[in-house]
């Protein structure tokens, strides 16, 4: 095992108990069930407004699926799952099946709770695995997608090289990711991905696509986040001010990397040849 895949192999465990105090799934649905009506059965569409763990949350989710132009009968792989709210959004809104990985138990096993909830658990199933070393057999998945999964993987090489190969030809890839505006400028943390620098693994948008395209995918469409993710990160800083709630360290960082363009959220999408 080479110095790279030591320090991910590393990262990977930090990135496990990052996550793994985030098991909400009892406390997301007591959220969610108390905006029901007394005849409405829980959906997908009621969970959505706690489950979505990245910038823009519900509102990008849309927008970034939109641009995948996907079709019915596909059989999706979501790599970084979560807590499932993106998963369950395209399961709902969409005849396809989605299978989701992700490294932390904690959140495959929230996922699965809320998904069952919304009664999408027959279009959706979760798994333990690793993003860089898949257990799927080559071309099984008509598209694939990451939503801010990559900022915590350091050998980018072997993420998109096993997402290549799980793709069938002309498969779909897409991605919404963090991604620097300049090598030489890094965010301070924590960050909502990160506590440390040592677990965090931001590109530019130009070296992205360098990597994505060493792996065999030509690059279709692409669409800045930035301005919609300012505004949004802000309001939730402003939100937390007017009900008198501290508000992390980690969105602090957040939003003053997005404003002085030291970090922009960017959606890609690609084809496999």
């Amino acid at each position: 095992m080479n110095d790279t895949s030591l320090h991910q192999a590393k990262t990977n465990n930090e990135i496990v108990n990052h996550y793994s105090d985030r098991d909400r799934a009892d406390q997301i649905l007591q959220h969610a069930r108390r905006f029901l009506k007394d005849d409405e059965t829980l959906t997908a569409a009621h969970i959505a407004p706690f489950d979505q763990m990245h910038i823009g949350r519900e509102t990008a989710t849309e927008r970034f699926f939109t641009g995948m132009s996907l079709r019915g009968g596909m059989h999706i792989l979501d790599i970084g799952s979560g807590l499932g709210g993106p998963a369950r959004h395209l399961a709902d809104t969409q005849d396809v099946h989605i299978t989701g990985i992700d490294l932390t138990p904690a959140l495959c096993q929230a996922a699965e709770k809320l998904t069952e909830a919304a009664g999408l658990d027959n279009k959706i199933d979760f798994r333990i695995a690793n993003a860089c070393d898949m257990p799927f057999d080559d071309a099984c998945f008509d598209a694939s997608y990451t939503i801010h999964v990559a900022m915590n993987i350091a050998t980018r090489a072997d993420l998109y090289r096993e997402i290549a190969r799980t793709l069938k030809p002309n498969g779909i890839f897409a991605l919404y990711d963090i991604m620097l505006c300049h090598e030489d400028k890094q965010p301070r943390f924590p960050m909502p991905w990160a506590d440390t620098a040592q677990t965090s693994h931001l590109l530019t948008e130009q070296q992205t696509i360098a990597f994505l395209q060493e792996n065999g995918f030509t690059i279709t469409a692409r669409q800045s986040y930035h301005d919609d993710g300012l505004q949004q990160v802000r309001r939730m800083r402003e939100k937390a001010a007017e009900n008198d709630i501290p508000h992390p360290d980690k969105f602090i960082n957040l939003e003053t990397a997005l404003r002085d363009d030291i970090c922009t959220p960017v959606m890609i999408y690609a084809q496999k040849a």
